[in-house]
């Protein structure tokens, strides 16, 4: 592949864009950092579909309980998978939600696609906080109730296995 650090500074500015259009509340800016199949998940499990939907849903919480709030996403990886294809790994604090004084961490991973010499998000995903991933550590009580559930799961599977030596018809 070619010199990719061009590649990777236009998909960081896109990651960029997102973010300023975020802060200045401008959801169709946003929107238009989209490609025109893009879907976006979002930390409720919202599916948006084009940037319209993209748009008027973010326009929505934007006159809402973000009407107030700043953005930072943060790259921590950018990969050029193909020379026009991009697969952006970020985290993204907001703040200032109306509903909550502390900020909201998520993990994002963006799947950006270049066509006509232009960089456009084709996928997003925003999942909720997920400390491990942003340099943070999950409480001592959770991480032990996350192992136990884990374990009484693999128990429990263990014996849901059918016998080997016995004939299962599904």
């Amino acid at each position: 592949m070619a010199d990719q650090s061009g590649e990777l500074e236009r998909v960081g500015g896109i990651i960029a864009g997102l973010m300023e259009a975020w802060n200045r509340h401008d959801m169709h800016a946003f929107a238009e950092l989209f490609a025109d199949d893009a879907s976006f998940v979002n930390v409720n499990g919202s599916w948006l579909e084009g940037p319209d939907q993209i748009e008027a849903s973010h326009q929505n919480v934007h006159n809402s309980i973000f009407k107030h709030s700043t953005g930072e996403i943060r790259p921590a990886k950018i990969k050029i998978v193909r020379p026009s294809v991009a697969v952006v790994q970020a985290t993204w604090q907001i703040r200032g939600d109306s509903r909550r004084s502390e900020p909201r961490d998520y993990v994002m991973t963006l799947v950006l696609r270049k066509q006509d010499e232009l960089w456009k998000t084709r996928r997003a995903e925003r999942l909720g906080r997920r400390p491990h991933l942003i340099g943070l550590r999950e409480p001592a009580h959770r991480r032990r109730r996350v192992t136990s559930c884990a374990m009484h799961a693999e128990r429990s599977d263990r014996r849901q296995r059918p016998h080997p030596g016995r004939n299962h018809s599904f």
